[in-house]
């Protein structure tokens, strides 16, 4: 009954997640879709000429194109002026998903040292309970990062501390993976999923959401401590859940957000977009959560 339960919200969750992405950037959205079946088995029944390759794709419109470029503080002022209607209403959306990224690479975390008035300093290793929020996770994604988190998981695990892991809301159905399960153990390491029937629309909702998902699993665990990884977005979460709950929190960096954005784009242009809205701003937020956080861990001396 309980896996029934999940099965339908989850389902019901895909519905609003695809019908939101789809209304956010249509033609976004049908190129990954495009691009899904091009690498999948099923392709090869397919002609050619009904799937795109990166050659192909159409050009982008000027709010697009601002969008890429990371201009959102002048996307979010057209939000509020008349030349708004003008726009397509791919290019509203786009508008409004600038203005929405912008408000949360300036909000504000909590000041340090707020998160750690209930940590049992009385209780020995082997009882701490560390909860992790992660943004993807083994079985669903197979990168770099989920096999670092895993093995990290692991090494506390076996040095007698309690891991639990917790993926950030919506996933794994936002990058496309049905779970039949509302938790996975791999290797004794217990993985459980932020999905419900509910999607909102807005970044904000979903991430107060997060927050209230979060602390309903670490107060029902008993966790001591709340660990998580950049970029801001989880660091958001994790703050908000830590102050709330009176928990200190750790934030593990391990890449620096506006560099990896910058990376993306063609390299004669990598020096004009150093000085975009979101580059400086994505720099500011991250040490802005580093600051916030009860400590900071790095991946090496180097970084």
């Amino acid at each position: 009954m309980r896996r029934f339960s999940h099965v339908a919200s989850s389902s019901v969750m895909l519905a609003k997640a695809l019908s939101q992405m789809v209304k956010d950037d249509p033609r976004n959205f049908a190129y990954k879709v495009k691009e899904r079946i091009r690498l999948s088995r099923v392709s090869m029944f397919l002609p050619k000429r009904l799937l795109w390759s990166e050659e192909q794709t159409t050009r982008l419109t000027k709010i697009e194109e601002l969008f890429s470029e990371g201009a959102f503080q002048q996307l979010s002022a057209l939000g509020s002026s008349s030349e708004l209607q003008k726009l397509s209403r791919s290019d509203r959306r786009k508008v409004s998903r600038a203005t929405e990224r912008w408000e949360l690479l300036h909000s504000e975390l909590p000041d340090p040292g707020k998160g750690s008035s209930n940590l049992r300093q009385s209780r020995l290793q082997e009882e701490l309970l560390v909860t992790f929020f992660l943004t993807n996770s083994l079985p669903y994604t197979q990168s770099g990062y989920t096999f670092r988190s895993h093995e990290m998981a692991k090494a506390m695990s076996s040095a007698g501390v309690n891991v639990k892991v917790v993926t950030r809301f919506g996933y794994p159905l936002v990058v496309g993976q049905f779970p039949i399960r509302p938790v996975d153990w791999i290797d004794g390491i217990r993985y459980r999923r932020q999905l419900t029937a509910s999607y909102p629309s807005s970044l904000r909702e979903r991430n107060s959401l997060s927050v209230n998902l979060l602390l309903d699993e670490i107060r029902c665990s008993g966790t001591d401590i709340i660990h998580t990884t950049t970029d801001y977005n989880n660091a958001l979460v994790a703050a908000s859940a830590a102050v709330r709950s009176g928990l200190p929190w750790v934030y593990e960096v391990r890449g620096e957000l506006e560099n990896t954005w910058l990376s993306r784009h063609p390299r004669d242009k990598q020096e004009q977009l150093r000085g975009s809205d979101f580059y400086k701003a994505a720099r500011m937020q991250e040490v802005a959560c580093m600051n916030a956080a009860n400590a900071v861990i790095t991946l090496s001396e180097v970084s």
